[in-house]
């Protein structure tokens, strides 16, 4: 898959001032100097390629190019976007940066730390994760194959190779086990003994 905004394309140089504009408005979030230029490199427009409006489910995609300017402000503004949508449910979103930012810093990675991250989505954070620890020391399960093969294929295109799994999150991913930290981005009742 090639890159469908090289460098010099104009949605490319939009790209860089929205994502530098969102990386000044999480300052609060962003006090780790680290996760700060892992926010200002990583290209989200790139990993969340659509999105639909909360409104009316409308889809915007970053083909149609009636809607690239509304989907590039979007997908570098501070809320959550709905990215996938099953008959009568909402079964995957982007979470907004700004939590994203806060549950990084609460992680509390050392250089060489292992993550397990629960719930791939788009693959935002494990790229967030990527550009940090090392694509080596970086696994992302989610349990819907459709995003683990979309979003592993968009994290190769950006650069980031972690192990992207399908499997049930809930289950832990005994292969790369230990892990030094646990991210969950999806609602679970009780933390499994796994």
């Amino acid at each position: 898959m090639t890159n469908p905004h090289p460098i010099g394309d104009p949605t490319t140089d939009r790209a860089a001032e929205l994502r530098a504009a969102m990386v000044d408005a999480l300052a609060d979030q962003l006090t780790d100097p680290a996760w700060r230029e892992a926010f200002a490199a990583v290209p989200r427009h790139l990993l969340v390629r659509a999105f639909y409006r909360m409104r009316d489910y409308r889809r915007v995609d970053s083909d149609e190019s009636q809607d690239l300017d509304a989907w590039l402000e979007a997908v570098y503004s501070d809320q959550t976007l709905i990215t996938q949508i099953q008959p009568h449910a909402v079964t995957s979103s982007g979470t907004m940066p700004g939590l994203i930012a806060a549950m990084l810093h609460a992680l509390g990675v050392d250089h060489g730390d292992t993550v397990l991250q629960l719930g791939t989505g788009t693959g935002y954070t494990a790229a967030l994760l990527c550009h940090r620890l090392g694509s080596g020391n970086v696994v992302t399960v989610d349990v819907d194959p459709e995003l683990t093969d979309s979003a592993e294929r968009r994290l190769r295109t950006v650069g980031y190779g972690p192990n992207v799994v399908t499997a049930d999150g809930a289950a832990g991913y005994a292969p790369r086990a230990p892990y030094d930290r646990l991210l969950a981005t999806f609602g679970n009742r009780h933390v499994p003994a796994a």
